[in-house]
């Protein structure tokens, strides 16, 4: 079946967009189902916000857990209830830089370019386009457009959405360019005042076999006259030693959980003074054990070694771990003085800065593929366990991340189709006649499954996918773990990309649905006459995720919820020392849904002006709420020097193009054909100039430091400078670190 020779609803008169019995789209753009969302969205909101204002003084481990971590010169946040907003909003972008790093200024950055942006597009489209659509009749919805006294369709203000086109595509192209040029000053200048370790070293791939050793490389490279060669580190097969200290860590956790058990006569402590007040930190090896095994009367506990610890000889757990936990030991020392396989992946330290950036961005051999130089992450955040892995295991694992990743976007389809299709009256009077008898009895419940599940629905089911992009990333064979957050963020971008516009946009209805799967070639021409109709649901998403969504993430209800199930379990020092740890804030996670309401907001600013109102309360209060979050309660230990401003760059490159093409699909199902046409050589443009050039130009500035930056540095650069650090070092941590202590120096018994 054609998907635009479908039936047509009765009374609905869509002119020539499609419209089948049952369409949800024909209600959702109705004035009662925003006034709705929006009650439903402050009502939520609202008492969130309030809650954690009057939480944020009474848990100040949870909402301000970074104030004395960091030393850093932010503001003290002040004991009254709305204080803290005056406080965070004049925390200057220095400031950000020296608490939290460029890749919370990046992030909170395009926050700004999009209030920004909507400021302008909000003045543009209320003042001028609003009324246009009002006067041609609403010319891109579901509404019929006015007609001539001669019957032929008004089109003599069509061109004033060619314009608009324009304009919108320009207001964007400006302020993207502008942005990047500000961030790219910015990254540079703090960049190149560094002399951290992490900042003149590289990493280098593709070690031929007879360079594959400390002295030969070193030699090798400084052969290249670039510069002093201060260390170099050849990733080796560390694989035994790296099981045999997790496995060290998995006996002493067990060993502390039986002992916290014994020594407490099998209670659990009040609290956490209270459990280190009846320990001690260096008492659980050899003599000094017995006079505190007397000081207990409880029992003993015993494990038995058999199948699934049911079967078997019953022994003394204590003993057991601790005899384990000696022996390994032995294990790992001897472990660590064995000789390890090198490979091809190596860590090149250089003296200084600029050495380290001519190796990152000059052709170290002739040989293709062969001592490929790049800038390091920092060494905390070096995945080890991946380092020693080979090209091809690593292509081997990229490639079963992609197969993977591509299957939770395309086959999340069927779920999200069938929300999409299930969610409206009509469906379920088909298979639930009951159910839509007592809907449709009150206009709250008709317009409850018409405007606000549809809504949360799709939230709710789409927060689990960036767990999956997660695990995935996780086991992909990425160095960095930077690297593997920025993974996450195109993954989770590229399927709510997929799934917002390829599948909700258009499976309105089982019949649609069904007109895709038979003919996939109709999916652009479904996807343009389509948009005006889910105009409103995806309002409804903005302002749910705005007003409604993001106070509760500024109470962080999430870790208020499994908190409890956390501390039940908590038996440890250890376990309880992690409850005091800040959350983490994870880009992955936070950063494409902002991405992706930009986008739908620049679609739909001709289509739906109103949009960019709700737009702009997204991002204002979005940029609030992460900035506190960033600043002063949520730590993001994975640092990627801002490289996540270019990704956004791309994607954003692509709305434009979207909203481009669906422009011109519009004109073209209004058969303005000419004027469809028009918009063609602004999407060339698009792609083949603006993209082109502004990857060119800032790209190499994304990811490398200038020399000219090194050696002269600006004199009023307000950013401090960073000493080297000289506990930093490239090297597995399981080859030196000492051996972890039971209830170590950290958890605050040692």
């Amino acid at each position: 079946m054609n998907p635009l020779k479908l039936s047509k609803t009765s009374g609905n008169n869509n002119g020539d967009l499609p419209a089948v019995p049952g369409d949800p789209r024909s209600s959702i753009n109705s004035q009662a189902f925003l006034t709705q969302q929006l009650a439903i969205a402050f009502a939520l909101g609202i008492p969130a916000f309030l809650l954690f204002c009057v939480m944020r003084k009474r848990w100040d481990k949870l909402y301000n857990s970074l104030q004395d971590k960091r030393k850093s010169n932010l503001p003290p946040l002040p004991e009254s209830t709305f204080g803290w907003l005056t406080t965070v909003f004049n925390v200057t972008d220095e400031q950000v830089l020296q608490s939290a790093g460029l890749d919370a200024f990046v992030f909170l950055s395009f926050f700004k370019m999009a209030i920004k942006f909507l400021v302008a597009a909000s003045l543009f489209g209320w003042i001028v386009v609003a009324p246009i659509n009002q006067y041609t009749g609403g010319s891109f919805t579901l509404q019929p457009p006015k007609l001539n006294t001669d019957g032929s369709q008004n089109s003599g203000l069509l061109w004033a959405y060619v314009l608009f086109v324009y304009a919108f595509s320009g207001i964007t192209c400006y302020f993207l360019w502008k942005q990047t040029r500000n961030i790219t000053d910015v990254r540079q200048k703090f960049l190149g005042h560094r002399n951290s370790i992490t900042d003149r070293t590289v990493r280098i791939k593709g070690v031929p076999g007879h360079l594959r050793s400390e002295e030969s490389l070193r030699n090798h490279i400084i052969s290249l006259d670039i510069g002093e060669v201060t260390n170099v580190v050849i990733c080796r097969d560390w694989r035994y030693l790296d099981g045999l200290v997790a496995e060290r860590k998995r006996i002493l956790r067990k060993l502390e959980r039986y002992w916290i058990t014994h020594m407490n006569d099998g209670k659990k402590p009040k609290d956490l003074d209270e459990m280190r007040a009846g320990i001690s930190s260096r008492e659980y090896l050899g003599s000094a054990t017995e006079p505190l095994l007397h000081r207990t009367s409880h029992r003993r506990p015993r494990i038995k070694l058999g199948f699934l610890g049911i079967f078997g000889t019953s022994i003394d757990a204590i003993d057991h771990f601790i005899d384990r936990l000696e022996d390994i030991d032995k294990e790992i020392k001897q472990a660590r003085r064995r000789a390890y396989p090198p490979t091809a992946n190596a860590f090149v330290t250089f003296e200084n800065l600029a050495s380290a950036q001519l190796a990152a961005q000059a052709v170290l051999d002739s040989d293709p593929l062969s001592v490929i130089a790049k800038p390091a992450c920092a060494p905390q955040d070096v995945v080890w366990h991946n380092a020693h892995l080979s090209r091809r295991k690593r292509a081997l694992r990229s490639s079963i991340a992609f197969i993977l990743s591509a299957a939770i976007i395309v086959l999340w389809f069927f779920p999200v189709g069938a929300i999409a299709a299930i969610l409206n009256i009509d469906t379920l009077r088909k298979f639930l006649p009951g159910i839509a008898g007592l809907l449709e009895k009150t206009t709250l419940g008709t317009m409850l499954v018409q405007g606000f599940l549809p809504t949360l629905a799709f939230v709710l089911f789409n927060a689990l996918v960036p767990y999956l992009f997660d695990l995935i990333a996780l086991h992909q064979g990425f160095v960095s773990r930077g690297d593997a957050e920025l993974s996450v963020v195109s993954k989770n971008f590229f399927y709510l990309f997929f799934n917002l516009f390829l599948i909700f946009t258009v499976a309105g209805t089982l019949s649609n649905l069904h007109a895709m799967a038979k003919d996939t070639t109709q999916i652009p021409i479904m996807l343009a006459a389509s948009l005006p109709g889910v105009a409103g649901f995806y309002v409804n998403l903005i302002v749910l995720q705005g007003i409604g969504v993001f106070p509760f993430r500024l109470l962080q209800i999430g870790n208020l919820f499994v908190y409890p199930f956390i501390k039940i379990g908590a038996k440890t020092p250890r376990d309880h020392a992690k409850l005091e740890e800040a959350p983490v804030f994870h880009y992955g996670f936070f950063l494409p849904m902002p991405i992706m309401v930009f986008i739908l907001c620049l679609v739909y600013s001709i289509l739906e002006p109103k949009i960019l109102i709700f737009g702009l309360f997204y991002f204002v209060i979005g940029y609030f709420v992460h900035k506190y979050q960033l600043l002063y309660s949520m730590e993001h230990p994975h640092h990627s020097t801002g490289q996540a401003w270019m990704m956004i760059i791309r994607r954003l490159v692509i709305g434009l193009v979207v909203f481009q093409l669906t422009m011109s699909g519009m004109l073209s199902l209004r058969k303005a054909f000419q004027l469809s046409a028009a918009i063609l050589p602004l999407v060339f443009t698009m792609v083949f100039v603006f993209y082109r050039l502004i990857d060119q130009a800032f790209t190499p500035l994304s990811q490398h430091i200038s020399l000219e930056s090194i050696h002269h540095p600006s004199e009023d650069d307000p950013v401090v400078i960073q000493s080297r650090d000289p506990k930093e070092q490239y090297i597995n941590p399981n080859m030196v670190e000492d051996f972890e202590e039971m209830w170590a120096a950290e958890y605050g018994t040692a």
